[in-house]
């Protein structure tokens, strides 16, 4: 069980947890590092990891008591991670290959 998903990352591409998080309906928190890609919903906020710590915890906790937990499965299906529609969309690019030979 979570409250929060914090990501303090020095180095990251689109880390699939992030979206992960927000799907669950969890408030997150990121390091500037981290792409802007991963912001699916308006639960996730960036801050740059030349912040102090006390810049973080106040982010934090104004994210966990701001934010109660949300079912956000449909911002995170709209921004394209549903399992079922993309499995649909690369059988349709794999018949349409087939059809053209």
């Amino acid at each position: 069980a979570m409250d929060l998903f914090l990501m303090p990352s020095l180095f990251e591409g689109l880390p699939i947890v992030g979206v992960e998080a927000q799907a669950a309906g969890l408030p997150c928190v990121f390091s500037d590092r981290v792409t802007q890609a991963v912001k699916l919903t308006e639960r996730a906020d960036f801050i740059s990891l030349e912040q102090p710590s006390a810049v973080w915890a106040q982010q934090v906790l104004k994210q966990y008591k701001d934010t109660p937990r949300a079912v956000t499965a449909e911002a995170v299906i709209k921004a394209g991670y549903d399992i079922n529609a993309e499995a649909n969309h690369l059988a349709q690019i794999y018949e349409k290959l087939v059809l053209k030979e």
